[in-house]
């Protein structure tokens, strides 16, 4: 059975700047934010309803929310980036209001959605717009995530071409990589990187654990 949030907010102007809310109680609790997968391109806060991560974060104690977003080709990646920061700004600034703990808020994404969870974690200029910066995150949860490192292949040749390189224009790939961002040092304060068996998702997974242990930053 679909679940239904209780509440949906909107972070900005745009139809896609919106955000569902799924309590799990009164008193300052930690949240979990989400973000959908789907190539940058396609997807929604509502997919696969019938999964299990709400009412996980629910089990532990958490609140869960899940983000919108622009998606390619209307928005290009750092413009999805800076609305995954004007999300969390807004959540921070609700904190009270909805019950959050501002000090334990953890960014999760699968997919492309981790790869924007892990820009967002790991350059500072996104959140910064909104006068925070990436320690303000307690953690990121990366899932079997792609382009952390976007000059590296993260599919095979079909799927690159179809998946992934309509979204990184070849002038810019490494301001869009994570990886290219984390070993500078200022990222959130922790890190778990989930990675299916697949030959390239596990290297695009090492190459962002390798930048962030060099920068001194928690990971699993």
């Amino acid at each position: 059975r679909a679940q239904q949030p209780d509440a949906t907010f909107s972070y900005g102007d745009h139809p896609l700047h919106t955000c569902d809310f799924h309590s799990t109680g009164e008193g300052a609790r930690p949240l979990i934010v989400f973000l959908h997968g789907g190539a940058w391109q396609f997807g929604d806060k509502a997919r696969r309803l019938q999964d299990r991560k709400a009412a996980f974060a629910h089990g532990e104690g958490w609140h869960f929310a899940a983000v919108n977003f622009r998606l390619v080709p209307e928005a290009c990646i750092a413009e999805m980036a800076g609305d995954v920061a004007a999300a969390l700004a807004d959540i921070m600034a609700r904190a009270a209001e909805l019950g959050i703990d501002a000090a334990r808020i953890v960014l999760m994404g699968h997919s492309s959605g981790a790869h924007l969870a892990a820009l967002v974690g790991t350059d500072p200029r996104y959140l910064a717009a909104h006068e925070l910066e990436p320690h303000a995150l307690a953690g990121v949860i990366a899932i079997d995530g792609a382009a952390y490192d976007a000059n590296r292949p993260s599919a095979g040749r079909m799927f690159e071409r179809w998946l992934v390189a309509p979204a990184f224009p070849a002038d810019c790939r490494a301001e869009l990589s994570p990886s290219h961002h984390a070993g500078h040092g200022a990222n959130a304060r922790s890190f778990l990187i989930l990675h299916a068996d697949r030959h390239h998702g596990e290297q695009q997974a090492r190459s962002l654990e390798q930048a962030l242990r060099t920068a001194g930053t928690r990971v699993e």
